[in-house]
């Protein structure tokens, strides 16, 4: 796990871009996933920018709110739901209209 939110977001974002153009997928699911990926997760990393700034902020260890952190988990699930439904459908719609 990458401590910098930014690292996380370009490194997966240059490997995977060609992939998703080559798949035919809108670059804005590529947007989203690296969003949830990289931003959302980066506050549950201790040692990275978000989860210190978390932890001094509230003036706890970084373990003690990691149980408060809903959007943290709740987001990489709805972004592996929609993908899996609404993405597939969408590419399954463009396959069958070409």
């Amino acid at each position: 796990m990458v401590g910098e939110q930014y690292l996380s977001i370009i490194l997966p974002g240059e490997t995977f871009k060609s992939t998703y153009d080559a798949q035919g997928i809108d670059r804005k699911y590529l947007s989203r996933t690296l969003a949830t990926g990289g931003a959302d997760i980066n506050s549950l990393v201790p040692w990275g920018v978000s989860g210190v700034f978390c932890a001094a902020t509230l003036g706890v260890n970084p373990f003690e709110y990691v149980g408060y952190a809903f959007y943290s988990y709740l987001n990489p699930l709805l972004t592996l739901i929609l993908g899996f439904t609404v993405v597939a459908w969408k590419c399954r719609q463009n396959v069958l209209h070409a």
